[in-house]
């Protein structure tokens, strides 16, 4: 696995801290990446101080997800707009993972 094309993005994002994998702490390259998974990979590797008390959220995020805090911040920081739906179960292709606000592309 360590010869694989993604093994050194991996390492490199689990020593910053920025992914931890799976609850049970392996990670599955292989799965499609979903909104709110690429959200919290971007916030955290953002590594920005949150300065805001915003409890602004899309209508389509509930407060108490596990993603929720990360969603918040992105729309502290104006990466994605709190008026519209986020739609966190969305899957990303590779290149879409790149910029986990982008609009889902349809099939």
């Amino acid at each position: 696995m360590f010869s694989e094309w993604f093994a050194p993005f991996i390492c490199a994002g689990k020593e910053l801290e920025i992914v931890s994998g799976y609850a049970d702490g392996n990670f599955r390259p292989g799965n499609t990446l979903n909104k709110a998974e690429g959200m919290k990979i971007l916030v955290h590797s953002l590594s920005v101080p949150s300065t805001l008390s915003s409890t602004i959220l899309p209508h389509d995020v509930k407060r108490n997800e596990w993603y929720a805090p990360y969603v918040r911040r992105a729309v502290e920081l104006n990466i994605i707009p709190w008026n519209e739906r986020f739609d966190p179960g969305a899957g990303r292709d590779r290149a879409d993972a790149g910029h986990p606000a982008t609009p889902q592309k349809s099939s």
